[in-house]
């Protein structure tokens, strides 16, 4: 498994100034469906490119590729999804029919409230032009918001946002900022340079990267089932039925004996468990 959780990894005040930028990028960007490019050949102009600059050289891909793609993602309500995809090149899929997964993917959350991440046991093969979904199907991946945390993976994992989980009052929104490096610039319009009317501060940020050790695997209490991109068969996707405010945990895509397998809506407890 490549996937990598940070339960902490931005400082609360770093975090805070690019929760701020997030919320004018939206306020000007209603419909989020834009992605922009930073290259790694210039200097950040901005607190959001030096964060992803900083990243980057913290995971050491940034003299591996040329640049990164980055959005911002927000949800105002907790029944609100995210179907599970694999990251790629859209424009260049769209208009060639080829596929072209992104080589290294990250979350980082700058809200500590709503449904958690789920990256899947399932990987789009990135060895073939066409979308051919593989994998063993024996994990899933769950990570619950927090403030300033951060995930990443370098696989094509499939992932998603299931509906019903976590935590949201009302008046939260769930906020996260993405971004993917590449060694090719993703095609445009789908992938561009920024160029929202809001002017991005200037700043910097402080990493503070503290890696989860070993990962939980909880124990499923039920499944639901859901689609994947690509027109694939739908997939049971099992769940623990206690919500972990700010953690990251597996559960075992095998069902333990005793466990009712009918699918359900899944109605999670507030219970540290």
């Amino acid at each position: 498994m490549t996937i990598e959780s940070y339960g902490e990894y931005l400082n609360e005040e770093s975090a805070l100034k690019l929760r701020h930028e997030a919320d004018n990028i939206i306020a000007h960007d209603p419909e989020e469906k834009k992605t922009y490019w930073y290259s790694f050949h210039r200097p950040p102009q901005n607190i959001l490119e030096d964060y992803i600059c900083k990243s980057a050289r913290q995971h050491n891909m940034f003299h591996s590729y040329i640049g990164a793609e980055w959005w911002i993602r927000t949800h105002n309500n907790i029944g609100s999804t995210w179907d599970f995809h694999v990251d790629s090149d859209l424009g260049h899929q769209r208009r060639s029919g080829n596929y072209r997964a992104a080589p290294f993917c990250t979350v980082t959350y700058l809200s500590d409230y709503g449904q958690p991440t789920v990256v899947l046991d399932k990987t789009a093969d990135w060895t073939k032009d066409r979308f051919y979904i593989i994998g063993n199907n024996d994990w899933t991946f769950w990570a619950s918001p927090k403030m300033g945390k951060h995930i990443n993976w370098s696989l094509p994992y499939f992932h998603g946002v299931p509906g019903n989980f976590g935590n949201l009052p009302e008046g939260e929104t769930r906020v996260t900022l993405m971004f993917n490096c590449w060694k090719t610039v993703p095609w445009e319009p789908e992938c561009i340079e920024y160029n929202l009317p809001y002017n991005i501060s200037e700043g910097s940020v402080t990493l503070i990267p503290k890696k989860d050790g070993k990962i939980t695997m909880l124990e499923p209490h039920g499944y639901f089932n859901t689609e994947l991109e690509g027109g694939a068969d739908p997939i049971s996707i099992q769940y623990h039925g206690y919500n972990q405010e700010g953690q990251t945990w597996m559960v075992s895509q095998l069902a333990p004996n005793g466990v009712d397998t009918t699918p359900r809506f899944p109605m999670q407890d507030s219970l540290q468990q």
